[in-house]
């Protein structure tokens, strides 16, 4: 049996929250402006070096420096849902954009600080002749100083100095990883 074609049909074709029966869809409504709700509380969170950075309009950006600045509260959610409703498909563009490179950053920088820590505690449970094949891999400018506080952090009796030989190896990894990561050129492999 073939359907008939109503006239809704081609008029409701392309907008997303219309149904088959040319009603809007009341949830997916609803799932958008929570979305646009959650992606602006996150701009306000922004760091303000990279708020700076987005290509907003000057009202957008007005209000939500007003965002900002304002305690969590009644007042606030009333100032989010304000900048939701006068946000256009540029902005949402470039604050989603602006937030997913941010996340990316955050990702790879926790990635590069939990193999600072496991190179670490590799360094820490091998002996002295193992320590130049663990740090093949990384470029450590000073040698001498990180095998010295390696002896230092794993003295059978800690000193004062322990801990903060601890804590100092990791620096002293994360930096170097870091380093290699900006200049890939640099890198020993």
């Amino acid at each position: 049996m073939r359907k008939s074609k109503s006239r809704n049909d081609d008029a409701f074709a392309d907008d997303p929250f219309r149904n088959e029966f040319g009603r809007r869809n009341k949830s997916a409504l609803k799932r958008q402006q929570v979305a646009l709700q959650e992606l602006v509380d996150a701009a306000a969170g922004m760091p303000l070096s990279r708020f700076r950075k987005v290509p907003l309009s000057e009202r957008i950006r007005d209000e939500l420096a007003l965002l900002r600045t304002m305690k969590p509260g009644g007042a606030r959610q009333r100032q989010i849902r304000l900048i939701v409703k006068r946000l256009e498909a540029d902005d949402v563009a470039a604050l989603q954009q602006t937030l997913d490179s941010l996340h990316r950053i955050s990702a790879a920088d926790v990635a590069l600080q939990h193999r600072a820590e496991r190179l670490r505690e590799q360094l820490l449970e091998t002996h002295e002749g193992g320590i130049e094949v663990l740090l093949a891999e990384v470029e450590i400018d000073d040698l001498p100083a990180l095998t010295t506080m390696i002896r230092e952090a794993k003295a059978e009796i800690p000193g004062p100095n322990a801990k903060h030989a601890f804590r100092e190896i990791y620096r002293t990894l994360y930096a170097s990883l870091e380093a290699q990561q900006l200049n890939p050129e640099s890198d020993p492999d």
